[in-house]
């Protein structure tokens, strides 16, 4: 069997053509970064856990995960809008009331808040993106703050005193 040794030019080659694939990788990631605002390499997404299912009474959805003060923060903003059967969870660990705005934002969301039991305790429906700095927030404690497109909730059968399921 013949084995061909690389020369000196040939590995370097092997090197460069290495180096071009990672600054690909990079490359894909800052623009996913930048695009998406979440900020981590596109190859944890799939062994981290960052997503959960909530089910609804007419239907379901995906949504991604904002549960470190960052995330929260960032939320949507700076985003131009969410797929169809897409949003964002916010899970905050402990009950409270907790404020949100507009800041940012690019469309306009349906904001949910949900207790511990899965229990919607108050909504806003289509804020939009000029009523910042306006801020929205809940009177009975929650645990967790669902965004989710304009005008979705009803179309979900989400009203105050819905049940959810939430799914990490």
């Amino acid at each position: 069997m013949y084995k061909h040794k690389l020369t000196g030019k040939e590995k370097r080659g092997v090197v460069y053509f290495l180096l071009v694939i990672a600054l690909c990788f990079v490359a894909l990631s800052l623009y996913k970064c930048n695009s998406t605002k979440v900020c981590r390499p596109m190859f944890l997404e799939n062994i981290v856990r960052d997503k959960a299912v909530i089910t609804f009474p007419n239907g379901k959805i995906e949504a991604l995960v904002a549960d470190t003060k960052e995330s929260r923060e960032d939320g949507l903003s700076r985003r131009i809008g969410l797929s169809e059967g897409e949003g964002m969870l916010f899970d905050f660990g402990i009950p409270g009331r907790f404020g949100f705005w507009m800041k940012d934002m690019q469309f306009p969301i349906d904001i949910i808040w949900i207790n511990s039991n899965g229990i919607i305790v108050n909504i806003v429906e289509n804020a939009l993106p000029e009523d910042y700095p306006k801020t929205y927030i809940n009177k009975p404690s929650a645990s967790y703050v669902l965004e989710i497109g304009a005008n979705k909730a009803r179309e979900y059968g989400l009203f105050l005193g819905s049940k959810v399921t939430i799914s990490q």
